[in-house]
């Protein structure tokens, strides 16, 4: 989440008021290594404090909250999966390139909720036009046929080992097959105030 984003009324309530900065990318370089990367990915709060020096964010930002990181990319999905016909693959657009760029491609197609990747990827050049202009076809292509399976195989691998966990008693959570396209049922959500309660994340990983 970026922190215009997490600042939103929609998020506001989960990642808390003044919990979240800004980030100074744009006046340093932001370059934080694989290795870190992967342990920040990991939730671990206190290997996030020992890693400060080494990132160059507030680690104190509500983001890097696991719990609340997953609360809020819970909620994300289902804002894309309920304005973009619950189309996996447009969700994913709207998820990696922003919910309003995935809008317009959506209407372009028609708002058909069976669209598939043939269908969507012309309809996505032509929204990426203005920006990546005679590269739009290859952006297009990439965020569809590139990176789009390797969510896609990643999340084969994660409900193959939550299957795993659940059959040994070490998860309740309820996974879905990555065969499906329909989400969990949305959970309401809480007043502020309240601690909403955490439900699993859907089909994508918090952003």
């Amino acid at each position: 989440f970026c922190s215009g984003m997490a600042k939103n009324m929609t998020f506001r309530h989960i990642f808390g008021v003044g919990q979240v900065y800004s980030c100074h990318c744009a006046k340093t370089s932001c370059k934080v290594p694989r290795d870190v990367q992967r342990e920040l990915e990991r939730g671990d709060l206190a290997r996030v404090k020992a890693l400060a020096d080494q990132v160059p964010c507030e680690v104190t930002d509500a983001r890097f909250h696991p719990t609340r990181a997953i609360r809020a990319g819970h909620r994300y999905v289902e804002i894309l999966s309920s304005s973009l016909g619950d189309n996996l693959s447009l969700m994913y657009v709207g998820y990696n390139s922003g919910p309003g760029l995935a809008s317009r491609v959506y209407a372009r197609a028609g708002k058909r909720r069976d669209l598939s990747i043939d269908e969507i990827e012309p309809h996505l050049a032509e929204v990426l036009r203005p920006q990546y202009g005679t590269q739009a076809e290859s952006r297009a292509r990439g965020l569809l046929r590139t990176h789009l399976p390797k969510l896609q195989r990643a999340y084969k691998q994660y409900y193959a080992e939550g299957l795993q966990l659940k059959a040994a008693g070490g998860l309740r959570a309820q996974f879905i097959p990555p065969s499906t396209k329909q989400l969990p049922a949305p959970t309401p959500t809480p007043k502020p105030g309240t601690t909403p309660q955490v439900s699993h994340p859907a089909h994508l990983p918090p952003r």
